[in-house]
């Protein structure tokens, strides 16, 4: 369980780091290129690499956002969603290789949304993606192939992440069910450990009383046949026998 819990996390963290790699990289592309706009792909990239680094610091803060993708619509998922895709398409209408970080992106925003929300998102986004280059950069073979396979990739990924979350989350109910069923057969076991012990002792206490009873029976049928000294003698035994018993 916890194996799989980890490669969960592992899953998301890789894909935020990333994104911030990828977002490096049309920057570094610029520089080496010379372009005459690198200062708005600085800006851009600054921005959305903040936005990344604190997207990262609320999930570290928000260690239960890493355990399981999103089931529900969470308004501040949304928000997340939403900031970390602005600036990137102001550096993907600058710049075509900005077009590689949204391989990354489509991860992050299906694992901040439902799957249903998550995939038409995705897809929403791709299409933006593809006409944000068309517009931007003209038309070419990989603005459209890339962000199409892009998002289908990453929802495969996602419904297998989801697949492995819930044979998690099964597994953990299995273990609980059996940890369950081990303390009752523990419980139980003890518990018939006791009814053989009280058994036993009943029985033993039984027969220890009947031999008393036998005893002082056999004494006072004696007392009643003999004189009158040993007839004491024999009330007295019976009394010792009665007394012993009594004590046990």
């Amino acid at each position: 369980s916890g194996s799989h819990r980890g490669a969960v996390d592992a899953v998301l963290a890789g894909f935020v780091l990333l994104l911030g790699a990828l977002t490096v990289f049309p920057i570094v592309v610029g520089l080496v290129n010379r372009r005459s706009d690198i200062g708005g792909m600085l800006v851009w990239g600054a921005l959305e690499l903040t936005v990344i680094v604190a997207f990262a610091t609320w999930l570290h803060r928000r260690p239960e956002r890493l355990a399981r993708p999103a089931q529900r619509i969470d308004p501040a998922h949304i928000a997340w969603a939403a900031a970390l895709a602005m600036p990137l398409a102001g550096m993907i209408a600058m710049s075509p290789d900005a077009g590689y970080a949204t391989i990354a992106l489509f991860f992050v925003v299906l694992w901040l949304l439902p799957l249903g929300w998550g995939t038409a998102t995705t897809l929403l986004l791709a299409l933006l993606v593809i006409a944000g280059q068309l517009v931007h950069h003209g038309f070419s073979l990989g603005a459209v192939a890339g962000p199409a396979i892009s998002a289908f990739v990453t929802i495969g990924i996602m419904l297998s992440t989801r697949a492995m979350v819930v044979s998690n989350d099964r597994n953990a109910a299995l273990i609980v069910e059996l940890r369950a069923a081990q303390t009752d057969l523990a419980a139980a076991e003890r518990e018939q450990g006791r009814l053989a012990e009280r058994t036993r002792l009943g029985r033993e206490l039984h027969d220890t009383v009947a031999q008393h009873l036998s005893s002082i029976g056999m004494l006072l049928g004696a007392a009643e046949r003999a004189e009158a000294l040993e007839a004491a003698e024999h009330v007295a035994r019976a009394r010792t026998v009665a007394a012993d018993a009594l004590a046990q």
